[in-house]
């Protein structure tokens, strides 16, 4: 084979391995897309820790009234969710459009 030919062979494959993978990553869906890019949504029953919490102080800025006794409400992975006095989420309200920041005093 000459040299002209074994070049032409190889950058053939090259171009064929290139597409096949260019293929498989346009190959994911618009919603598989969304969902990598969306944060996970919270569990009921898991018990986050602090520091991946927003305490909520002021409910009626989410459009919510008090909390029932012995829950308070929270921000967790961009959805609004209420958990019991142990810290373990009860419920999970709704998601986010985007977590609101604490209010300055």
């Amino acid at each position: 084979m000459s040299r002209f030919a074994r070049i032409a062979l190889i950058a053939a494959l090259a171009a064929t391995g290139a597409a096949g993978i260019g293929h498989r990553h346009l190959a994911r869906t618009a919603e598989a897309q969304e969902a990598a890019a969306a944060p996970a949504r919270p569990e009921i029953g898991a018990t986050p820790s602090a520091n991946q919490l927003q305490m909520i102080e002021d409910p009626g800025r989410f459009g919510i009234g008090p909390a029932p006794r012995g829950t308070h409400y929270a921000v967790h992975r961009g959805h609004l969710i209420r958990l019991n006095e142990t810290g373990k989420i009860v419920s999970i309200l709704r998601p986010l459009p985007d977590s609101p920041r604490p209010s300055r005093r």
